[in-house]
């Protein structure tokens, strides 16, 4: 899976849970949320609020909360930190998913 995929699946992820009330209800996938906590675009109490609504539907997530970092992630480190949470995210949740097979 190339990290363009792993970005958009996850973006589009977000987008879904965060569509309303029956976002939530719905939402079986296990997720990954990033977020600076210095995100001027997106509140942090938005991913603090989500991770509540994950927990209430026994929804399965890891969080990779990045300090003083904004939205789109100033730091090359910090583009490269997320880059491989994402893949490590989708390869032992993948790997998990084969094995359930």
């Amino acid at each position: 899976m190339s990290i363009d995929h792993a970005h958009g699946c996850i973006i589009s992820g977000l987008r879904s849970i965060n569509s309303g009330p029956r976002g939530v209800a719905n939402w079986r996938s296990p997720v990954l949320l990033v977020h600076g906590d210095d995100d001027r675009n997106v509140p942090f109490q938005q991913t603090t609020d989500l991770v509540g609504k994950l927990r209430a539907q026994k929804v399965t997530f890891e969080e990779l909360i990045i300090p003083d970092e904004i939205h789109d992630l100033l730091r090359w480190s910090d583009w490269v930190r997320a880059y491989r949470a994402t893949a490590e995210f989708f390869d032992r949740r993948l790997a998990a998913s084969r094995e359930q097979q």
